[in-house]
């Protein structure tokens, strides 16, 4: 029994298993709720023009009016000639992310996570950073909106239109990692991240790009070393496993064949003495079953390897 009211609660089940599993389902419904509730609140103001969520670099949230019933996303002209720099530089030139990201490091102007907190250790650009602002459609006021755009719509164009340089393209057509999700941080236990270079890819501690970094969040591993690693362990493993020779292939055969025809037997008996089964449904068994074990009968035996097995196949990553 479980009385709830007043404060009081009574589970007459061991440790409070009852009780716990009510309260799971109501967390579960006020999440769901909770989550319909914010999806709504921030479609409306989407609807009407209104941004939503983290302001872009070179925007802030400000409001108009004292009555207005959200804040409308403004330029900051402070830092809006720092966009459009780096939009017209990378239209007009070769120079890739990464470059423009070295030129505002080396004329010393504020990253975005310092800008807009000036509290916070000063951050250097990345390219990563300036590809996130380059496909950033908001700085053309998209979708329709109130806030002012930054970037002229011919520029954004051109940008988009830009192919990607040969290291990207090169970077991009290797983009596979074995080990996508699988390596974790031995000092904060973080996911490790796949970072893709020219000569390889290679592993990173997640912390790197968090206010709190782990102590490892510097030091990165090559795949090529792990999977060296994982393949020697898998190698000592299977190398204690005999190979499948012929005669043991054929002894598995016979075993499977001697199944099948004990299912025949079987089949044949609740036909002919239970008849629990119609006319139709044991004739297309039986076929079944020989089909089954003539396959097995004329099967090409030959011998395996269990070292033929350790294969590390690529998983291609998103992005």
């Amino acid at each position: 029994m479980l009385a709830m009211g007043d404060g009081s609660h009574y589970d007459s089940t061991p440790d409070g298993e009852f009780r716990w599993g009510l309260d799971g389902l109501i967390g579960c419904k006020q999440a769901r709720e909770t989550g319909i509730r914010l999806s709504k609140a921030h479609e409306h103001p989407q609807e009407q023009g209104y941004a939503t969520g983290t302001a872009p670099y070179s925007y802030r949230y400000e409001r108009q009016t004292a009555g207005e019933k959200w804040p409308q996303m403004v330029a900051d002209e402070e830092t809006a000639p720092v966009l459009q720099r780096i939009f017209q530089t990378y239209a007009a030139s070769e120079a890739s992310a990464k470059q423009i990201a070295e030129m505002l490091h080396r004329d010393k102007v504020s990253a975005p996570i310092s800008n807009r907190n000036r509290n916070r250790a000063d951050r250097v650009w990345s390219g990563d950073v300036i590809s996130g602002m380059l496909a950033n459609r908001r700085y053309i006021a998209e979708p329709p909106a109130k806030w002012r755009a930054l970037d002229a719509r011919d520029v954004f164009d051109r940008v988009q239109a830009r192919p990607a340089s040969k290291v990207q393209r090169k970077a991009q057509g290797q983009r596979s990692c074995i080990f996508l999700g699988l390596l974790y941080c031995q000092e904060c236990g973080r996911r490790l991240s796949p970072t893709y270079f020219p000569q390889g890819v290679y592993y990173q501690c997640g912390s790197k790009s968090s206010l709190i970094p782990c102590d490892l969040a510097r030091e990165s591993v090559k795949e090529s070393d792990v999977r060296g690693q994982v393949e020697a362990v898998f190698a000592d493993f299977l190398n204690g496993i005999p190979a499948a020779t012929p005669a043991a292939v054929i002894e598995t055969n016979e075993i499977k064949i001697a199944r099948l025809r004990k299912q025949l037997e079987l089949v044949g008996d609740r036909y002919e003495s239970e008849g629990t089964i119609t006319r139709e449904a044991y004739q297309a068994k039986v076929a079944e079953l020989k089909a089954q074990i003539k396959a097995l009968e004329e099967q090409p035996v030959k011998a395996v390897d269990p070292r033929e097995l350790l294969t590390l196949g690529p998983a291609v990553a998103q992005g």
